[in-house]
C-alpha cells in the first residue's frame, strides 16, 4: 500500500476501493493456484487499519523503514532512527497477530551512520516476535519522491554489508 503522496498515480488514497482491489488480486491469483503468500504492505502508517483487507486476504504484514535525516520526515523533537521507526511501525501491526516483515530497510547518511543505525536497528530485533524477515532496499531512491528535494541513497557496499550486519 503507498500512501497518498503524489509519488505514484495509483496512491489516491481511497480505503474501500484499495481493500477491493487487493481482495480481486487475492482472489484471482487463488484461482490459479494455492501456492503463493500474501504480503500486505501498508508501509505502518498511521491509517492503517483502514485498508486492511481481513485476516482471510493477509498471510504476512509489510512495514517500510527509512531512516534518512535529510528528508524531512522526522517527528518534532528529532531524530527517529530505523529502530524507533520499526518500533512505531510494529506498535500498529502486532495486534492483528500475523506475521511481519520490513519490506524495505534503508538507511542514508555517511558509512558510519548507516552502521550506526543498522547497529542499533539489529540490536532491537528481540523486540519484535511477529517479525520473520528484514529486506534491505539497496538502491538510490526515486527522484522527487521525498519531501526537501532530497534523493536519499539506500546502498550499501557488500562489504560493509558484511562487516556491519552478518559477522555480527
Amino acid at each position: 500500500m503507498e500512501a497518498d503522496t503524489g509519488r505514484y498515480p495509483w496512491a489516491i488514497g481511497d480505503a474501500s476501493a484499495y481493500v477491493e482491489a487487493y481482495r480481486r488480486v487475492v482472489n484471482a491469483c487463488r484461482t490459479m493456484t494455492g501456492q503463493i503468500r500474501f504480503v500486505w504492505s501498508p508501509a505502518g502508517n498511521r491509517n492503517l487499519d483502514d485498508y486492511f483487507p481481513g485476516r482471510a486476504y493477509v498471510d504476512d504484514i509489510g512495514l517500510s523503514v527509512f531512516d534518512c535525516p535529510r528528508c524531512a520526515t522526522w517527528p518534532a523533537g528529532g531524530r527517529a532512527s530505523a529502530a524507533s521507526i520499526l518500533r512505531t511501525k510494529y506498535a500498529r501491526v502486532a495486534d492483528y497477530g500475523l506475521p511481519v516483515m520490513v519490506t524495505e530497510l534503508g538507511v542514508d547518511g555517511s558509512n558510519a551512520r548507516k552502521r550506526e543505525s543498522l547497529d542499533e536497528f539489529q540490536r532491537s530485533l528481540w523486540r519484535y516476535p511477529l517479525l520473520k524477515a528484514v529486506v534491505y532496499f539497496n538502491a538510490v531512491d526515486t527522484p522527487g519522491a521525498w519531501p526537501a528535494h532530497y534523493v536519499p541513497d539506500w546502498r550499501i557496499a557488500p562489504a560493509f554489508l558484511q562487516a556491519t550486519v552478518v559477522a555480527r
